[in-house]
């Protein structure tokens, strides 16, 4: 029998948004088994061009010999989610499968930094807001009449600006430039303060 082949491509960079890259993805407290990162394209350019490859993977799919069998009450689920209004395309890796051959294989994601180095064992938490690229297959599936589509399934990634877990940016948290105080770090370390007065303030 022959083996299934699927569709590969990359994205242009984006950004990555709950990305479960290291850890796999939890939902309402239990663990799904699977990698999982939610990619904005950066211009609806990408994103059409995106849609468009699944689209055309899955009329493939319908046309063929197989895809013909099924019937189709709804229309298909192309892996896309929506949050706060904004789409999204989630790209998922199950975590551990079982092969004929080897038994149970626990995977990774492959995680490469801009120069193509893998950093995957070096990196502590990735998160949101952390600009890349992904690697992609476009996996059809038919589960009955209501649930089939095209799965995202992921590959690997390529991290062009890493934005760790739990850091916050000044627009992040809807910050913008004003006029005032700016931190201008002194050249010279042995300025002197002038410490008279101290302990002469209330506490609070």
């Amino acid at each position: 029998m022959a083996k299934t082949t699927y569709r590969k491509g990359t994205t242009a960079v984006g950004t990555f948004n709950f990305p479960h890259l290291l850890d796999t993805e939890q939902f309402q407290g239990k663990d799904t088994g699977r990698f999982a990162v939610s990619f904005a394209p950066d211009d609806d350019k990408e994103r059409h061009r995106l849609l468009l490859e699944i689209d055309e993977e899955w009329q493939k799919y319908k046309e063929s010999d197989e895809g013909k069998k099924h019937k189709y009450k709804y229309d298909y689920a192309n892996g896309t989610t929506t949050y706060k209004d904004e789409e999204f395309f989630k790209y998922k890796m199950t975590r551990s499968i079982n092969t004929r051959n080897r038994g149970e294989w626990v995977r990774r994601v492959p995680i490469f930094d801009a120069a193509g180095r893998e950093i995957g064992a070096e990196l502590k938490s990735i998160g949101s807001g952390t600009r890349g690229r992904v690697a992609y297959e476009l996996v059809p599936f038919y589960m009955n009449d209501k649930n089939y589509g095209i799965s995202l399934r992921l590959t690997g990634v390529q991290i062009t600006d890493l934005k760790e877990s739990g850091t916050a940016s000044a627009s992040s948290l809807g910050f913008g430039q004003e006029e005032g105080y700016i931190f201008s770090p002194q050249e010279d370390s042995d300025t002197t303060f002038d410490v008279s007065g101290i302990g002469d303030e209330e506490e609070f």
